[in-house]
């Protein structure tokens, strides 16, 4: 899958004077390395060098091998470098660079640290071009390696070898207002000797959505012996807890009956009825979503999914680019500061492309308004998805091992209609069976949409402060 990186150094770096004098540069050579969604970049007599504690590339090597388009007026000594939707401009005599994206006006920046001559090769800094091209960037200290990271060009692959994917994110909208309904059970089992365990969960929510105000009720309800054999805790059903949310304005609503519902199971219990009085089941609770996000010390891009989940439209490559992005390495924990992060989302993005490819992913075309949805995920899948992530193919004994121990069966369907996924059924079991012990969870549920469908959202006007509440538990 990786793509592979040629070196273009056929065309000679200038070598008129530049800003800097080379002779007055300090600079390190030692053992750089720079790798780019996972290859290294790398060609004779042109290795990345350290200046004031950061790693520069000759421009063309490095920006034509992210995949940029450059190009060169030597009569005013420029450069312009041009991927997807950005442009980069700057003149080789410059500290200045001038940044474009899309149809926004041109930004001019002066990076940290400024294009160096080094043996008639102009440099440029490594973080600030691939930052300006929206890349992830992070360093290895241990291994003195700059770490690039693109997402776009991984989902841009994705999509090239995803037909069905890339025409579903074409054909599908965000309704400006709905009534969704969805209702799942979670099954879990485990038997291993005289040991056993149980639990049944079940969950059904109820959203509506009208413009950017949104609202929800959720009600769960819990079966189990888990907790009483495992921790003690003698709890074994919960019925009809319900959580009521809402949103408006940036502003996030809360009402829930669990206390209530927990202290219908354990009476006697101190912390509940100690709390019985802030957390009732007919008080509605508010908190502004950014406050409330940093006294949880949840990631604030967190907010902005969550925005874009409230927006009708189009769905597009570019949203589906961005959600990826902001999931995977702004909340997604992914900290560029390891290589092996690099090819662990390498390898991620690999198992992205076998699921979504046309084997399993299915779109089927019934008239001219209504397309089928087919996902399924078989034993067969689970074990060359497992081979790849782990590097290294199983024998043949070990995967008739596997497929008997093994219970692996993922099926996902749906129906679009006008573009809008109007009903969707999941059916999930994995499990294991080995030795006497027997472990599976199975999830089975549906969803339905209505878009000419739309409860009146009534916001609480009469709340208590959330944020207060919280730090009120706390003691």
């Amino acid at each position: 899958m990786k793509k592979q990186l040629s070196m273009l150094l056929a065309t000679a770096m200038l070598s008129a004077p530049v800003a800097f004098a080379e002779e007055a540069l300090s600079y390190e050579e030692s053992a750089v390395s720079l790798i780019y969604n996972a290859e290294q970049l790398s060609a004779e007599g042109v290795e990345p060098v350290i200046v004031e504690s950061r790693t520069m590339l000759p421009f063309r090597a490095l920006l034509e091998n992210i995949g940029a388009t450059v190009g060169y007026d030597e009569a005013t000594r420029t450069v312009t470098a041009q991927k997807d939707e950005t442009t980069i401009t700057f003149g080789l005599d410059s500290v200045e660079v001038s940044v474009q994206k899309g149809e926004a006006a041109a930004e001019t920046v002066t990076p940290d640290v400024a294009n160096v001559i080094i043996n008639d090769r102009v440099y440029v800094p490594v973080r600030f071009m691939a930052e300006s091209f929206g890349m992830q960037v992070g360093w290895d200290a241990k291994l003195k390696t700059a770490i690039i990271v693109d997402i776009k060009e991984y989902c841009k692959e994705m999509f090239e070898k995803s037909p069905n994917l890339k025409k579903y994110i074409e054909i599908c909208k965000i309704p400006e207002s709905y009534t969704q309904a969805t209702d799942f059970m979670l099954e879990l089992d485990f038997a291993s000797g005289e040991e056993s365990y149980a639990l049944d969960f079940g969950i059904k929510t109820t959203t509506d959505l009208q413009g950017s105000v949104a609202a929800n009720e959720t009600v769960i309800n819990l079966n189990t012996d888990m907790l009483e054999k495992l921790a003690e805790i003698s709890v074994s059903e919960l019925k009809d807890v319900k959580f009521q949310f809402a949103y408006k304005d940036g502003n996030f609503y809360l009402k829930t009956n669990l206390v209530e519902k927990l202290k219908e199971i354990a009476p006697g219990h101190e912390f509940l009825n100690s709390i019985s009085n802030l957390v009732s089941e007919n008080t509605w609770y508010k908190a502004n979503l950014e406050e409330l996000f940093a006294e949880l010390e949840l990631p604030v891009e967190w907010i902005e999914i969550l925005k874009d989940s409230l927006r009708g439209g189009n769905q597009t490559q570019e949203k589906f680019t961005e959600i990826m992005e902001k999931s995977i390495i702004k909340t997604g924990g992914a900290v560029l500061d390891d290589v092996s992060v690099a090819f662990a989302l390498d390898s991620l993005f690999e198992m992205y492309q076998k699921l979504f490819s046309d084997e399993y992913f299915k779109l089927n075309q019934i008239d001219d308004k209504t397309y089928e949805i087919q996902i399924a995920f078989s034993k067969d899948m689970l074990l060359e998805v497992t081979e790849m992530l782990a590097g290294v193919e199983m024998t043949a004994e070990e995967k008739a091992m596997m497929e008997q121990m093994l219970v692996f069966d993922v099926k996902m369907s749906g129906t679009i209609t006008d573009g809008f996924e109007s009903l969707s059924e999941v059916f999930v079991e994995v499990g294991v069976k080995e030795d006497g012990t027997n472990f599976s969870i199975k999830l089975t549920g549906k969803e339905s949409l209505k878009t000419d469908a739309g409860r009146t959202i009534e916001i609480p006007e009469v709340t208590m402060d959330l944020i207060n509440l919280l730090k009120m538990l706390e003691q």
